[in-house]
C-alpha cells in the first residue's frame, strides 16, 4: 500500500515540476533547480511504480496459484455428503448405519459414510469403524480401522491399516466380514473377519469359508461381490 501510496505522490509531483520547469524556462537558476526536483520526483515514480507492480503481480499470481490448487483439490476430492439425506439416504449407507456396534452407534463420523477417496485413493465404508481401502484401481483392496478418525478430510492419516490386503471379494453382515484374497492370477485364499475383536480364520476355499460362516450363524449374502461391485451400490 505504501508503494501505491508513493507513486501516486511522486507521480503529482514530477507533474508539477515539469510544468514550473516550463515555466521557469528562462531563468536558468530556477529552472535548473526545478528540473533536478523534476529528475529526482521522475525517478522516485518509477521506482515506486516498479515495485508495487511487482508486489501486485506476486500476490495476484499467490491468489491463483492456492485457489487453482484448492479449485483442483476439491475436483479430486470424493465426498459424497448427499448420501446422507435424510428423505433420501442412501440404501447401503443405512444398512450400514444399522449394523453399527451399538457403544459406536450414532457417533460415527458423518465422514465415515460420505468420503469416497482423494485422486486415486479409493474408500469404501464397512461396519463402522472399518473401511475398504484401494490404490489406482478398484480391484483389490486392504481394510483399515479408523476408529481414531474424527474427519477424513483432515485427520485421515489416523487411520489404523491392517495386515490384510489384496481383498477382491467380499460379502458380511453385522458380525463377520468374508473375504476372498488375491486376483487374476495370484493364488487365492479367504478369511473371516470379526469386527468386534479383529480375529482372523483363513481358509483355502470358499465352501470352508461358508461353511464356517453358517456355523457362526452368519446372516449375510451367500454370493461374494467384487469391490467395483460394492462401489456401486453408493
Amino acid at each position: 500500500m505504501i508503494y501505491i501510496l508513493t507513486s501516486i505522490l511522486s507521480g503529482l509531483f514530477t507533474l508539477i515540476t515539469l510544468i514550473l520547469v516550463i515555466i521557469h524556462s528562462r531563468k536558468k537558476k530556477v529552472r535548473n533547480q526545478w528540473l533536478a526536483a523534476f529528475i529526482l520526483s521522475l525517478f522516485i515514480f518509477c521506482s515506486a511504480s516498479a515495485i508495487s507492480a511487482i508486489k501486485t503481480a506476486i500476490i495476484v499470481k499467490d491468489i491463483v496459484i492456492e485457489g487453482t490448487k484448492e479449485g483442483i483439490a476439491e475436483l479430486w476430492r470424493d465426498d459424497r455428503a448427499f448420501l446422507l439425506d435424510s428423505t433420501n439416504i442412501n440404501t447401503q449407507i443405512k444398512r450400514l448405519k444399522e449394523y453399527a456396534p451399538n457403544n459406536f452407534k450414532g457417533k460415527e463420523p458423518k465422514s465415515f459414510y460420505t468420503y469416497f477417496g482423494f485422486r486415486d485413493w479409493y474408500r469404501f465404508p464397512l461396519v463402522y469403524p472399518y473401511s475398504l481401502n484401494c490404490i489406482d484401481e478398484i480391484n483389490k483392496g486392504y481394510l483399515c480401522d479408523e476408529r481414531e478418525v474424527t474427519n477424513l478430510q483432515t485427520d485421515g492419516k489416523k487411520t489404523n491399516q491392517l495386515n490384510i490386503g489384496d481383498i477382491s471379494e467380499i460379502a458380511f453382515d453385522k458380525n463377520m466380514l468374508l473375504a476372498k484374497r488375491g486376483f487374476e492370477n495370484q493364488p487365492k485364499s479367504y478369511l473371516i473377519f470379526f469386527f468386534d475383536n479383529q480375529r482372523i480364520e483363513n481358509f483355502k476355499t470358499m465352501q470352508e469359508v461358508m461353511n464356517r460362516a453358517h456355523e457362526l450363524d452368519y446372516s449375510g449374502p451367500e454370493q461374494f461381490i467384487t469391490l467395483k461391485e460394492y462401489a456401486l451400490l453408493f
